[in-house]
């Protein structure tokens, strides 16, 4: 369903998360009924898959200092994305910066299937590789995604879980 207006969506779009004391987990299902937008050529890490058929996840956690250091949970985010070739996206995105960082690459792990034209993906993000602080009952990360899914038809070319209306 469209989280907007309750409508019925043309494309379905599934995701799924877990977290435990090691990682935090998502998965999802990417439904294409027509040929998924690649990019031309294969794309190196952190290379532009975002303007192609992918999903993108923003997540902030809590991190070690920030309440100390008065940093706002918001201030920061993790980005990730993928397509269903594979191809991976990080970047970090800080206090103060105006783009996020593409130079940095977390330890993460991440698998795509092809899943008729459309794919299923799984990402295991350790707490200690993205510095995020174990959560515990209670506690609460900000997160959200995207899928990008670019056509000619004039059909939406962005979709999120919780739209910003930017």
């Amino acid at each position: 369903k469209n989280n907007t207006t309750g409508e019925d969506v043309a494309v379905k779009t599934e995701i799924f998360a877990v977290y435990d004391r090691d990682n935090f987990y998502i998965a999802g299902r990417v439904h294409e009924p027509g040929k998924a937008v690649f990019p031309p050529e294969r794309v190196p890490r952190d290379g532009e898959i975002y303007s192609y058929d992918s999903i993108e996840v923003y997540l902030c956690t809590d991190q070690e200092g920030f309440d100390e250091a008065g940093v706002a949970k918001l201030d920061q985010h993790h980005i990730f994305m993928i397509n269903a070739r594979g191809e991976f996206y990080d970047a970090y995105k800080s206090t103060g910066d105006r783009h996020a960082e593409r130079k940095v690459n977390f330890d993460v792990a991440y698998k795509v299937k092809p899943m008729g034209n459309g794919f299923q993906f799984e990402m295991a993000l350790p707490h200690k590789a993205i510095h995020a602080l174990v959560p515990e009952p209670g506690d609460f990360w900000y997160v959200n995604f995207y899928r990008n899914r670019p056509r000619e038809d004039g059909s939406a070319r962005y979709h999120a879980f919780a739209p910003t209306g930017l």
